[in-house]
């Protein structure tokens, strides 16, 4: 049985992930900053609270629970990020270092990332994008999540993470709370 632990595990995201690892059945554990366990009810999951931005306490519930694979979907979506820089790199890109670092220390085989489609900005040139499309990010979220991107391609090479980034296009969903783009298709 593997065991998985999921950043942003109450989050809009991460609850769906979760549900789909416990269906498949895999013994989670939801590490969130705000957690939301309402999003969980009926499943058999440890939520654990917590700052990404605090390595300790990362390396602490990796030590704990000793995770197979990481899902790292937490971290400050693009209205709050550029309301506060500052806060968006501590989510963003500590958060994804702490993790990187955590799971590097505790040899922990898997590190799927949550990334994002607007990483490329709006200058994109061509009519289709593929791994070989510039980016040019136009938001702090978007530059913070290029340069979490890149930390784990650094982490794969160095140390044989095996890392995995996904770029989410607009996510729809109900529920959503975070203001923005997200909270605007939901309605």
């Amino acid at each position: 049985m593997s065991i998985s632990l999921v950043t942003g595990g109450t989050g809009f995201i991460g609850a769906e992930v979760i549900r789909l690892l416990v269906e498949r059945g895999d013994n989670c554990i939801a590490f969130d900053l705000h957690p939301n366990e309402a999003r969980l009810a009926g499943l058999n999951v440890e939520v654990e609270q917590g700052d990404l931005g605090d390595g300790d306490a990362v390396e602490s519930i990796i030590a704990r629970y000793n995770p197979d694979v990481i899902y790292h979907f937490g971290g400050m979506l693009s209205v709050p990020s550029e309301a506060d820089h500052v806060a968006s790199f501590n989510a963003n890109a500590t958060g994804t270092l702490n993790v990187l670092e955590a799971a590097r220390k505790r040899n922990v085989k898997q590190v799927v990332y949550s990334s994002t489609m607007v990483t490329y900005g709006q200058n994109i040139e061509g009519q289709t994008i593929d791994d070989d499309t510039l980016q040019r990010p136009n938001l702090f979220y978007s530059a913070t999540k290029i340069f979490s991107e890149h930390m784990g391609i650094w982490f794969q090479r160095k140390y044989g993470i095996d890392f995995r980034g996904l770029r989410f296009p607009g996510i729809v969903g109900p529920g959503v709370k975070t203001p923005g783009v997200a909270q605007y298709n939901a309605w």
